[in-house]
């Protein structure tokens, strides 16, 4: 366990200039915009460290009782609004407050902030209510507490439901997804998921590395539909697992939500308990007490692997200063010939994912124009059928209208759905056959590879679920990588991160038609009729209708997978930039070979024994 002590000799570490200037002389980081000084490495990763948090949001459908659940957990009192109509239109951070216990704050988009008083308040900003759509412009609201599960740097954030009406709660609640720690995704028994949901949760799975399913239990449904509905959501929950080739080890924890919130209310212990909220909290009390020691520690894991990487690299240059000129020359050609070998090997599978990219595009296009042009026709169809039981005006036809729009938009986002995922899979299979150098200068396959790095908070934490525990196949190691590799650094060097973007990038490609398709555009394909209308008349709606569908897919596409494109880009231009590196070095190597070959040894044995002096150091902070 990493005591605070033990963190300051990191930090004190890292501040070497020694040490730092070993590092840059022996790993250098090599990124788009060139050599990076690990004194600019490092500072970044410790202000991330300094400053981490451990990120649950509440996900699950609307109405499945969120707020009434961190009410449970953290309040006195009805804090956050709990009714049912749509409440949470705003995110709610519930953080750590001591001194200022009870203390709400309003942010909004333009950098202003106002404090409430009453709870009471509250609903004005959160509330779709009085603030329909975000017309007040709110970004978040900060609930601050004096409760110890938040102690820890736990932050937990009440969120708008999933499949919500309301286009903004979507990309609000995609935003989180995207720099959540972990999450807690609440179920109902009645009914259990739902398609919406299920493909929600298929499009973001591998951004949900750690995840709590808690099943909502309301007092009037009995064992056996709590059963039947823990069983359906499980299997669901397993399926999604299947196809994306992780652990299908899910377990669901039954909690009574309004059963533990009228205990805490009532100060009932007893009945707390009895609800299985207890149990819950402690679950959570145990991983934000161990977050912070666990980002520590692979901080530490960090430097000891690049200590351990600069230690062979002098290995490698002490053999190679024994050596005569002819013989390093020789040896030299032989790594480059390696190195162009598998540079270009990457840059045909690169070429193949592009050229799979541009078949994929043209192929939604296609799905597009025929699904537009076939569901115009369902529409008309609808249409049709109302107008001719002679509801021909008035707000019911404009809400006819509108809720026929609006489902086969539905259908039709459930369709390309299922088309993304296998587009994720077959890009993410090319993906990890590129090739990264490991820390003893092997090229590995990024997909065995990253399958090594197991994210070490999996055997830290204890689990109601885990979905990044058993990662393998197309996913394999990915999110994991994005997590590590982003705190490593130097696990599988610049090529490794490079990668790690890529993969997120692909595995984001669900997540863009998400929060493109449902909070951002697709409610522009919802039009309004206020007059009288026969089914000549909805011609030009029925158009436009078709016209929104396939602009609002064929963008979503084309932005991500430009964004995809150019990740690819700058992986090749980093591989480029190592080569183009390497063989400076070399050169530079076989320039000052004959020069006064006894002192560079000295000098080289000089930072040897100064590396295992530090490595005894991080050693010793590691056990």
């Amino acid at each position: 366990m990493t005591t605070q002590l033990e963190k300051q000799g990191l930090i004190d570490l890292i501040a070497d200039t020694e040490f730092l200037s070993l590092a840059d002389k022996y790993v250098p980081i090599v990124d788009l915009q060139g050599t990076v000084p690990y004194k600019d490495y490092f500072e970044k990763k410790l202000q991330n460290l300094n400053h981490s948090e451990f990120l649950v949001p509440v996900l699950g459908i609307q109405g499945t009782g969120k707020s009434s659940l961190l009410n449970a957990l953290l309040m006195d009192d009805l804090i956050l609004p709990v009714d049912a109509d749509e409440t949470t239109c705003i995110p709610v951070e519930i953080r750590y407050g001591k001194e200022n216990n009870g203390e709400i704050k309003v942010h909004f988009s333009n950098g202003k902030e106002v404090s409430i008083k009453e709870k009471k308040e509250l609903e004005f900003y959160v509330h779709n209510r009085y603030n329909p759509g975000n017309e007040q412009g709110v970004s978040h609201i900060v609930v601050l507490k004096d409760n110890e599960l938040l102690a820890n740097n736990l932050v937990l954030v009440d969120l708008p439901g999933v499949g919500s009406l309301t286009p903004q709660n979507v990309k609000i609640t995609m935003d989180y997804v995207e720099k959540l720690s972990a999450a807690i995704f609440l179920l109902r028994t009645v009914p259990p998921i739902t398609k919406h949901e299920q493909i929600f949760l298929t499009n973001v799975w591998p951004k949900l590395t750690q995840a709590w399913f808690v099943q909502n239990q309301w007092n009037d449904e009995s064992k056996d539909e709590v059963e039947d509905g823990k069983q359906h959501n499980q299997y669901v929950l397993e399926q999604i697992a299947k196809k994306h080739q992780t652990s299908e080890n899910i377990d669901i924890q039954v909690i009574n939500v309004y059963q533990a919130l009228n205990a805490k209310l009532q100060n009932d212990a007893h009945a707390y308990k009895k609800s299985g909220l207890q149990e819950f909290r402690n679950y959570l009390e145990e991983i934000s007490k161990n977050w912070g020691t666990l980002l520590t520690e692979q901080f530490s894991e960090s430097i000891r692997m690049l200590i351990q990487e600069m230690i062979e690299t002098i290995n490698k240059q002490i053999d190679e200063a024994k050596m005569t000129t002819d013989e390093l020359q020789k040896k030299q050609k032989i790594e480059e010939q390696k190195y162009e070998q598998v540079f270009q090997d990457n840059k045909k599978i690169i070429n193949q994912i592009e050229d799979l990219i541009s078949s994929k595009k043209l192929e939604i296009y296609d799905f597009v124009s025929v699904e537009s042009k076939m569901q115009m026709e369902n529409l008309r169809n609808e249409m049709r059928r109302v107008i001719g039981s002679g509801l021909t005006d008035g707000h019911l036809l404009n809400k006819a209208y509108q809720d026929h729009e609006s489902n086969i938009a539905q259908e039709t986002m459930d369709k390309l759905s299922m088309k993304i995922f296998e587009i994720q899979k077959e890009l993410m299979d090319h993906l990890e056959e590129l090739e990264v150098k490991d820390t003893k200068g092997k090229f590995q396959k990024t997909g065995s590879f990253n399958r090594k790095q197991e994210f070490k908070g999996e055997k830290s934490l204890p689990y109601i679920a885990s979905i990044g525990g058993g990662m393998g196949g197309y996913a394999a190691g990915m999110a994991t990588a994005a997590k590590v590799g982003g705190m490593i650094g130097t696990t599988a060097g610049p090529l490794g991160t490079a990668v790690g973007v890529a993969a997120g990038a692909i595995v984001g490609l669900g997540i863009v038609f998400i929060s493109g398709w449902i909070g951002n555009k697709a409610k522009k394909t919802v039009n309004e009729i206020r007059q009288s209308y026969t089914i000549k008349d909805l011609e030009k709606p029925l158009r436009d209708f078709r016209g929104n569908l396939k602009e609002t897919i064929e963008g979503a596409a084309g932005e991500a997978f430009d964004h995809i494109e150019q990740t690819l880009a700058d992986f090749k231009q980093v591989q480029q930039k190592m080569i183009d590196n390497e063989k400076q070095k070399n050169i530079q190597q076989l320039l000052n070979h004959s020069k006064d070959n006894e002192k560079q040894l000295a000098k080289l044995n000089q930072d040897l024994q100064r590396l295992l002096g530090y490595e005894e150091i991080i050693n010793g902070e590691l056990s």
